[in-house]
């Protein structure tokens, strides 16, 4: 087995990519950061190539993507040009004999404000964001020629996935305002819940997963920006300002897990941070 990893040096596909090296697995790693474009047509034909030559099959992980929500609403064309061109080449390698699997992990930015508490993978898909919008586009591309080249596909909508040196969302902006003595900004009232998930924990089990579907990855536990911080604050001396709510800012989202990792802990926090110094 080979396995093709996009989002190599990404904050999931670095912990992705450690895991499957330690385990002597061989892997094709492609990143923007190698000068890799995966919404490029010269990206795709060279993997083609590449993954023609060999007589292994092939396992597509496929983390490649822009993700951050906020900055999605102010570069809309960047993240439906980037997500949705890197989506559908590699769904167009699917075509190729020995491409067996994709596994694709998706978001649940794409459910958007929740009409019920926990959500779960029949919820209205309602994204708030060109970010949820593209990885439910991404979605039906990669379900749209499964069925028409018969590659085994795993969808894994993500909750809100933290760890070491995380360099965007609530966790990335925490290392940051430690580093550098900075005030941490809380947006609104800092009661916003989200499902923390650990990236270790989420990149074993991209590569433990073996069925085919679409599925919720969630600790099911909601938790506030406000006791995230109250942890910090028992370790770091962390100063907080507030600032205007971001509009559109979904307030609370808590998945009905359909893979359950374990719930963000304050020790957890604390051991992310410390590793990230």
């Amino acid at each position: 087995m080979i396995y093709l990893l996009t989002g190599s040096h990404g904050f999931i596909g670095s912990v992705v990519l450690k895991k499957l090296k330690g385990r002597g697995a061989d892997v094709i790693a492609v990143d923007l950061k190698n000068g890799q474009d995966l919404s490029k047509n010269e990206t795709f034909e060279a993997l083609k190539e590449r993954i023609t030559n060999v007589r292994e099959d092939v396992t597509i992980l496929h983390l490649a993507a822009l993700v951050d929500a906020r900055e999605s609403l102010e570069k809309p064309f960047d993240y439906f040009g980037n997500n949705l061109a890197g989506t559908w080449f590699v769904a167009q390698l699917g075509a190729l004999e020995n491409v067996k699997r994709i596994v694709f992990t998706s978001s649940a930015a794409i459910y958007g404000e929740p009409e019920y508490i926990p959500v779960d993978v029949n919820h209205p898909i309602r994204p708030k964001s060109p970010y949820g919008l593209s990885k439910y586009y991404e979605e039906q591309l990669l379900h749209q020629f499964s069925e028409e080249y018969g590659y085994d596909l795993t969808v894994m909508r993500l909750f809100n996935v933290y760890g070491e040196n995380q360099e965007k969302g609530l966790f990335g902006a925490l290392i940051q305002a430690i580093k550098t003595g900075r005030p941490f900004r809380i947006f609104g009232d800092g009661e916003q819940v989200r499902d923390y998930i650990y990236v270790g924990d989420v990149a074993e089990m991209i590569l433990s997963v073996k069925e085919q579907g679409t599925f919720n990855v969630a600790s099911g536990v909601g938790t506030t920006v406000n006791q995230i911080v109250e942890w910090v604050q028992e370790r770091y001396p962390l100063k907080v300002e507030h600032a205007p709510p971001i509009p559109g800012e979904i307030k609370e989202s808590i998945g009905k897990p359909d893979i359950k990792l374990p719930a963000i802990t304050k020790e957890k926090v604390w051991a992310v941070l410390e590793t990230s110094f």
